[in-house]
């Protein structure tokens, strides 16, 4: 049995609409986003791009502090740290603003991009400080703002002096920034952070759990490639957007921008493998190809680091170097593998959002290229793998969408068969039924043909040979057919017992059978059963042979026991059917279970029928015979 999925078709021209319709829609909205992150974070206040700036020490001295350096020189915001000096950590910057009269409102510098930590003084007297100073500095890069206090913001002229520090010397640098009320400044720098901080740390949760539920499919036995390698990737996007939110680790700057560049490694080229693998197994080729790539990134970074005789410009460029051309090579592998998965796809609403979603991070990539000129304002590649998990989860919930309709087919055929297996088997318990019908009749009819022929054909052939002796009185003819003819009573009433039926009922049939003999020999018999007892599962030998018990349990009493009473109890429990034969006769003056032939008989009877006798007797207290015989086992 084999389940398909019927999936829509779709023509040549509407196949290629849904394709390309996602990967526009995210380009116009990409552009269009872009243009509002770009004046995101800048307040409604001119900017100041005309400072004096120069090389500066940590901690500052009064000349710089003042802006008096001799060195410094007047330049234009944004501007690189190694356009200034190339050879220090810090830089400076001097910025001479006047306030007329006393201000009322609380003011303040923002500090839009500061690569990467930043000190603050207004007038000589620190104000604010971001981040570590001291070498190794931590890594911060977002949007600061620095109040200036009342006390030392006076009428007039003010100096406004920003030292800059840069992880690795040369890089980096100051972007505009902007003086006025915080009211005006504050709105700015919460977009800012949102854009530069908050956004990043969602996302970084979104990669830790995205690649814990692809973890766990691989650990359930998905061991697909595609939950690979996205496993693989999303734990290098994880790594490369932690790095931008812990300031401090690596300490080092120079192993911080090595881990930097080997995560982004990381991310093009199992991000790549995760590309290739969305259609189908990747090529062993591919696979070997895409690993040596990182493996040879993790050889040139290592070189990078331990190589004597290199500078720490050498260090850094030669990793960045590789992982630039290495994504001139990954980059179209990736949109080849994209374009090729979407063309094969049968879903192409799914295929092009898909594809979409990997097109994202080429755009927020250039979008940080574009945005902020010589000082790189805010990162987006922190928040572009966001659509590398988005088209993880469209990838499994297409594939969840198949399953569930592979699910569906299925279940539809497995009914189809299964209702035409119950039809076949309906037809072959008629035709048994018919055949069991015919063996329960041959069955029964050799069963009576055995009783009549054991009993009653046994009666009637010693019964000739008694009449044939002329010492024989009538009265034991007379006795001798009335046993025959009982015996036969015995064996037509079992007959209307069956597994189906209450042996209750059969027991009250033989109720009218013995109850007139036992008024004629003087007995009262007295029957003690519950009318709303259930007894089922006796057919008719089980009811034959209790008949049998009971009639020799009554025989005994009244050929033995001197009685006048006899009780007849019949009750049950959860496993057994319990009969008890009582009489207030004179007991039996030895009550061992081998005493005479009659106890012989029922003994045997019982066993037949898996059960057991107890007998309780003593003089002149009369006779009980308790009979237990498991149920529904004698169908």
């Amino acid at each position: 049995m084999t389940s398909s999925v019927t999936v829509a078709t779709y023509s040549p021209y509407r196949r290629t609409f849904w394709l390309l319709a996602p990967m526009l829609l995210v380009a116009v909205t990409g552009y269009f986003a872009l243009r509002w992150v770009g004046a995101a974070g800048v307040p409604p206040l001119p900017p100041i791009v005309e400072v004096m700036a120069g090389p500066a020490d940590w901690p500052p001295d009064s000349a710089t502090l003042g802006g008096l350096r001799d060195d410094w020189t007047p330049r234009t915001l944004p501007i690189r740290t190694c356009k200034i000096k190339c050879e220090t950590p810090y830089v400076g910057y001097a910025y001479r603003f006047t306030v007329d009269g006393t201000a009322q409102n609380r003011w303040g510098v923002y500090v839009r991009r500061a690569d990467s930590n930043v000190a603050a003084y207004l007038n000589g007297q620190l104000i604010g400080l971001r981040g570590r100073m001291e070498m190794p500095p931590s890594s911060i890069r977002t949007a600061q703002l620095f109040e200036f206090p009342a006390t030392l913001l006076r009428p007039g002229a003010n100096v406004l002096v920003l030292i800059v520090v840069r992880e690795l010397r040369g890089f980096g640098g100051l972007s505009p920034f902007h003086i006025g009320e915080l009211e005006q400044l504050q709105p700015a720098l919460q977009s800012r952070r949102f854009l530069t901080e908050d956004l990043p740390y969602g996302v970084s949760w979104l990669h830790g759990a995205s690649a814990l539920i692809a973890l766990g499919l691989l650990l359930a036995g998905r061991r697909e490639p595609v939950m690979i390698w996205y496993t693989v990737s999303a734990a290098f996007w994880l790594l490369y957007t932690l790095l931008g939110q812990i300031p401090d680790w690596p300490a080092d700057p120079l192993a911080r921008q090595q881990w930097m560049w080997l995560s982004s490694l990381g991310c093009m080229c199992f991000t790549t493998l995760f590309g290739v693998s969305l259609h189908d197994k990747p090529p062993r080729t591919a696979v070997v190809l895409l690993i040596a790539i990182f493996v040879l990134g993790i050889a040139n970074v290592a070189a990078a680091g331990s190589l004597p005789g290199l500078d720490w410009y050498t260090r850094l460029i030669w990793p960045q170097y590789y992982v630039k051309w290495s994504g001139y090579v990954l980059i179209p592998v990736a949109f080849f593998a994209i374009s090729r998965y979407a063309a094969r796809s049968l879903r192409p609403v799914n295929a092009g959002w898909v594809a979409a979603m990997f097109v994202l991070p080429a755009l927020l990539g250039i979008g940080d290229m574009l945005n902020g000129p010589g000082v790189l304002e805010f990162a987006l590649s922190p928040i572009s793998g966001l659509g590398i998990t988005a088209a993880f989860w469209l990838e499994l919930s297409r594939r969840i969408q198949d399953n569930a309709r592979r699910m569906a087919a299925f279940n539809s055929e497995l009914e189809n068969t299964v209702r035409e297996r119950e039809l076949q088997l309906r037809n072959s318990f008629q035709q048994l039924g018919e055949v069991e019908r015919a063996r329960t009749l041959a069955e029964e009819r050799t069963r009576i043909m055995r009783d009549m022929h054991d009993g009653v054909g046994g009666q009637l052939t010693l019964l000739l040979g008694v009449v044939a002796d002329e010492q024989v009185s009538r009265e034991e003819i007379a006795r001798q057919l009335q046993q025959s003819l009982e015996d036969l009573r015995l064996v037509v009433d079992s007959l209307q017992a069956s597994p189906g039926n209450d042996l209750l009922e059969t027991l009250g049939i033989f109720r009218e059978r013995v109850e007139p003999r036992l008024r004629q020999a003087g007995l009262s018999l007295h029957w003690r059963a519950n009318p709303d007892l259930e007894l089922p599962g006796f057919g008719p030998e089980a009811a034959l042979k209790l008949f049998r018990i009971l009639q020799e349990a009554l025989s005994n009493v009244l050929r033995h026991a001197q009685a006048r009473n006899i009780e007849l109890r019949v009750t049950a429990d959860a496993r057994d059917l319990v009969i008890d034969v009582a009489d207030d006769g004179h007991g039996l003056p030895e009550p061992a279970p081998r005493r005479g032939q009659g106890l012989r008989n029922i003994r045997a009877r019982i066993a037949e029928l898996g059960g057991t006798l107890r007998i309780e007797s003593a003089a002149g207290k009369g006779t009980c015979l308790q009979i237990r015989v498991p149920q529904a086992v004698h169908a």
